[in-house]
């Protein structure tokens, strides 16, 4: 009912901790008069100029939706309910429509469609995408939901679509489904003046507004309905805490609104005034990783930062990071436990942390932010409002019993203390040794396992129903899952009598495995993904160290895991070693074979269907699934080659997320080692293989034949550019857009996740180039798969490129020097089908064909380089340059036999733009930020011979009409290394040390770096980690010369023909300034 025909809860008067100062947030009524819902009306009309959301865009511009904005979008998305509640009426008249969400973590917009449901007087049941589809259906059912609405990430639709197939399983009809509305269908960019309240809820204080649920790592999680009177009241915490929170800015980005702290966010902005930092609302969402998080917390100037224990560790490991932690009020964490060290040293490096304890079934119990963090960061007092009953175990731990009062109203109530209802947590407690009130978590009563790991929210897994399932297997007496602080499960078991053996046999080990594991797959079946246990995570009792057993033959969980801890902590440390060890390796790695082994070793993993192109983190690979598919690809080089694998990436899974590409990759790797077969990686067979390639591409090459009565020439060139999305490829469209001499650029890239034009604006902002250039009428964008016929252009759009262009310029290739020289296969067909369009067209002579080659094909060169063809014998060792001269040698041919008149232009090393942007992942950026993290750079007695990429842009064009078959893009006057690191060195205060000692400095962070487990961001502090291998090689003196540029190449010819670059002068500290100004703008420094 309408808030003046519903009795007020008449609350006593709160704590005056909230809304002191604010000039723009009014305090809403504090008596329960009004539900949460109905406070946003509330400041609809009271807090026009108060902040909800601040979100920052990618170049770090800050967007805020004030109070009333967000108030308007509540009410369009209540109104969407109410349409769909009339449209589709529910199948009975028991309660009020339920409306679930499954969606991903965009913040702002699942806020305001949860806010609006319950706004509109219905229940919104926010559910976890994390659940199995067994739960989710369960979920479903035990709620009668009647609809749910959906967002549109292809994993959320499988989920989706598995959960209604155990429905129909289990005779259960699903709710109609809907998609989430667009963030812009809340907020649109123009004003509503049509725009009205939705009329008064007609609600009821004991009516249920929101549902949540239970862990999802049981068999069927819970639905924990909360009340409007009990949700209100959660929501009072901040009244309670000791700190001011309103005009405070919260860092949010990391907790997904189904989480129970996100939907208590719901009330405790609309009670306290907490503006809430989130990311840009897109789709697919960003994902929450350590950095991203960082970023989105630094770009809008957040105070506080909330985000689970993993976030925080990895922070701790980059100095600017922790620079940045000591500038905030303090950050909080949940979900599971910090580590110890890594707290300590935060907090005696200044850095607040407090601990935030809920539950679902409570809300926040401890005080939400005191006045001051503590050293003793790990403990914290129960919140006033929360009438506490602490029962002892015997062992100096304590139960948490939340007991029902005025200010707390627990939503389940399973026990009474001195007659009145309560809520009996299972969660232990320890009491401060010197501090009365003061508490920390030990632990779960009934021994949950709360993870450490790179998720984003608590990731808890309940060992109780999974062991009860594995004990059904009639070869396990009892099963211990283990796991807390790490991030997964695993079982230890011990095996009945008849099937004991001794776990050191790995033979019979592997047997007992595979004998238990068709009851193991039956337990993962209804597990949540991050409790399901591997195979190799099973750890088998010995018979020198049997479980120990209570009088009712229950195992004795804690002795059992105390007396097995060196072996589970054995296996977490063994774990980059173990895989699934029982996949044989390919029997030849060739081509066929690599693939149809990273095809297995994938499917396997993820258990869903994954196509070879497919990115796997879009089909629901998380952390733990990455470390196991990289695992076993390695396992398998070691058992079948003489590989290293010690110095091959840890990101290796996130660095090629393809089944394609971690099959290139290997392939490179099984091949990579000369020392392995002379058959397979001599010299000959790689000449033979680069012949091979120019013979295929280069039959059969049309004759030119122009139109008897060609079409009127354009007045200025019509250029045809491939790869406009890197930094190279945006700059060279940026210098034909400004050039008068161009009429027309068709800007051609291959096909991707994005619009084409979304991904060339992003590039514009990532390098800090002008947006607006990008609005040119000059400018057609197009996507293509470009090694296909005709380029995979539609007939017409071809037709008209190829009666029209004057100029081909082929800067898109792959850039990848792990490669074998198959895997850029389909960047020789791309140039052979450009030379087939170039033939093909109707002018007299037929269009200039400038192609982009790289000073790699002249690195094993000792002689002075003249601007000459040269033969393939010193070009061999990688693909990448290999596959360079393989096109050069078709741009000869095409020279010799057709009226085609190519140029192949040999780019060197490229520095940063004018604005400074350069690839942070590049080596010697890598180098520079490793060095800032080592607090010392390498001496190097060197000169550096880089172009800037906006110069070397400028000179290609200038080279697009050269009458030359080869030119030499690179610097001709070379800076000596000293004068380009002096402002590094400056800047951060690092000396300079040999660069064997700084070699071996970075080979020893790697070490200590190898016990990171947030395996998304690994590397980030220190990147140069991923070119160890590089660095290591650059001790020789001549890869030195070949890493820094080739020396000795003439550059005659190229000088003649470029005004732009025989003006150059050498590069300055100032360069280095730029470069650096952009890092720290970007927040790579």
């Amino acid at each position: 009912m309408s808030p003046d025909r519903r009795d007020t809860l008449r609350l006593p008067g709160l704590p005056r901790t909230q809304a002191l100062t604010s000039t723009t947030f009014t305090s809403p009524p504090l008596d329960g008069s009004l539900t949460v819902p109905e406070l946003y009306d509330w400041h609809y009309a009271n807090s026009p100029r108060h902040p909800l959301f601040v979100y920052s865009d990618h170049d770090g511009a800050t967007t805020t939706i004030y109070w009333p904005d967000a108030c308007m979008a509540v009410h369009r998305a209540g109104r969407i309910a109410i349409s769909i509640a009339q449209e589709h009426p529910p199948r009975s008249n028991k309660g009020r429509p339920i409306f679930a969400i499954l969606a991903g973590n965009e913040s702002v917009t699942y806020y305001t469609l949860m806010t609006g449901i319950c706004r509109a007087g219905f229940v919104a049941f926010p559910i976890s995408p994390r659940n199995s589809p067994e739960a989710i259906a369960h979920l479903l059912a035990e709620t009668g939901v009647s609809h749910i609405f959906i967002s549109a990430e292809d994993a959320l639709q499988r989920l989706w679509d598995a959960s209604t197939d155990v429905l129909a399983r289990t005779g259960g009809a699903p709710p109609l489904r809907h998609d989430v509305p667009a963030f812009q269908e809340l907020y649109p960019a123009e004003p509503d003046v049509h725009f009205k309240l939705l009329p008064a809820p007609d609600v009821r204080w004991d009516d249920v507004t929101i549902i949540l649920h239970s862990s999802g790592s049981t068999a069927f999680p819970k639905p924990i309905p909360w009340t409007h009177e009990r949700y209100l009241l959660g929501c009072l915490a901040p009244w309670f805490g000791e700190r001011d929170l309103t005009g405070q800015r919260l860092a949010f980005h990391s907790t997904p609104m189904f989480h129970g702290l996100g939907t208590m966010q719901i009330g405790w902005t609309a009670f306290s005034g907490l503006v809430l930092t989130v990311f840009k609302p897109q789709v697919p969402p960003v994902v929450p990783t350590p950095e991203s998080v960082m970023r989105g917390a630094i770009a809008t100037k957040s105070d506080f930062i909330y985000c689970v224990p993993s976030f925080i560790e990895e922070w701790a490991t980059n100095p600017a990071h922790v620079r940045h932690l000591q500038s905030v009020q303090g950050i909080i964490y949940g979900g599971g436990p910090l580590s110890q060290s890594v707290g300590d040293e935060l907090v005696g490096q200044g850095v607040s942390i407090f601990p935030m304890y809920g539950i679902s079934e409570t809300g926040i119990n401890n005080i939400s932010l005191p006045k001051s963090a503590e050293k003793d960061w790990q403990y914290f007092a129960i919140a006033r409002n929360i009438k506490a009953h602490f029962e002892p175990d015997g062992d100096g731990h304590y139960e948490f019993i939340a007991v029902s009062s005025t200010f707390q109203k627990p939503c389940v109530e399973n026990t009474e203390v001195d007659g009145v209802p309560a809520y009996a947590t299972s969660d232990l407690l320890i009491p401060h040794p010197t501090k009365p009130g003061f508490w920390r978590i030990y632990g779960r009563k009934d021994d949950q396992i709360m993870h450490s790991t790179g998720e984003k929210a608590s990731i808890v897994t309940n060992p109780g129903p999974l062991e009860k399932i594995l004990c059904t297997d009639p070869r396990v007496q009892a099963a211990v899952m283990f796991g807390r602080g790490k991030f997964n499960a695993g079982v230890l078991i011990d095996p009945r009598p008849p099937h004991k053996f001794d776990p050191a046999d790995q033979d019979k080990l592997a047997d007992f495995r595979n004998l238990i594991w068709s009851t193991v797959e039956a337990a993962n079946h209804i597990a949540p993904q991050h409790s399901r246990i591997f195979k190799e995570m099973i750890v088998v009792s010995s018979p020198g160290k049997p479980f120990t057993y209570t009088a009712k033959n229950t195992a004795r969980r804690q002795a059992i895991l105390k007396d097995y801890e060196p072996e589970v902590e054995a296996l977490y440390q063994a774990i980059e070693e173990t895989t699934q060890a029982e996949l044989p390796p390919p029997e030849s790695w060739d081509l066929d074979s690599t693939i149809e082994f990273v095809r297995t070793v994938v499917n396997r993993v993820l258990n869903v269907p994954v196509g070879d192109a497919d990115d796997i983190f879009r089909k629901g690979c998380d952390s733990l699934q990455a470390t196991w598919i990289r695992n076993s690809l390695l396992h398998a080089l070691r058992a079948s080659t003489n590989v290293s694998t010690r110095h091959i990436s840890n990101n290796l899974v996130y660095e090629n997320p393809t089944v394609s590409a971690l099959a290139s990759v290997m392939l490179q790797l099984a091949h990579s080692n000369s020392a392995l077969s002379e058959s397979t990686n001599n010299t000959s067979s790689k000449v033979a293989e680069m012949l091979s390639l120019v013979e295929k591409y280069s039959s059969a090459l049309p004759v030119h034949i122009p139109d008897k009565n060609p079409m009127k020439a354009r007045v200025g060139d019509v250029v045809l550019l491939t790869g406009t999305t890197g930094f190279f490829g945006a700059a060279l469209l940026m210098q034909l857009v400004v050039s008068p001499d161009v009429e027309l650029v068709y800007a051609v890239n291959r096909k991707g996740g994005e619009p084409i034009a979304e991904r060339q604006k992003a590039t514009y902002k990532e390098s800090d180039l002008d947006v607006a250039i990008l609005n040119s009428p000059k400018i057609v964008l197009l996507e293509c798969d470009m090694h296909e016929d005709r380029l995979g252009l539609s007939d017409d759009t071809y037709e008209e490129i190829r009666t029209s262009v004057t100029h081909i310029i082929h800067n898109a290739w792959t850039v990848n020097f792990n490669l074998a020289l198959s895997f850029f296969e389909p960047n020789i067909k791309t140039l052979r089908n450009l030379m087939d369009l170039a033939l093909s067209s109707p002018m007299e002579a037929p269009p200039k064909l400038i192609f982009e080659s790289t000073v790699g094909v002249l690195a094993h060169r000792s002689a002075d380089i003249r601007e000459t063809a040269i033969e393939p014998q010193p070009v061999v060792g990688a693909g990448y340059p290999e596959s360079k001269w393989v096109a050069e040698r078709l741009c000869a041919i095409a020279a010799e036999h057709t009226a085609l008149r190519p140029v192949c232009i040999r780019v060197g090393q490229l520095c940063g733009l004018a604005t400074g942007a350069w690839n942070p992942s590049e080596w010697l950026p890598s180098l520079i930020r490793s060095s800032v993290f080592l607090k010392c750079l390498p001496a190097l007695d060197i000169e550096i011979s880089m172009l800037p990429t906006d110069d070397a842009a400028r000179a290609l064009l200038e080279m697009r009409n050269a009458e030359v078959p080869f030119l030499h893009l690179v610097h001709p006057r070379a800076a000596a290394w000293h004068t380009l690191m002096a402002p590094v060195a400056e800047s951060y205060g690092l000396q300079s040390v040999p660069f064997t000692q700084w070699v071996a400095l970075l080979e020893q962070s790697r070490r200590a770096f190898d016990t990171n487990s947030a395996v998304e961001e690994l590397m980030r502090r220190n990147p140069a980690l991923k070119l160890l291998q590089f660095f290591t090689r650059m001790q020789e003196t001549d890869y030195t010369v070949r890493a820094v540029g080739v020396r000795g190449l003439d550059t005659a010819r190229a000088q003649r023909a470029s005004p732009t670059l025989r003006a150059m002068t050498p590069l300055t500290g100032d360069h280095t300034r730029r470069w650096l100004a952009y890092w720290r703008r970007h927040g790579y420094l």
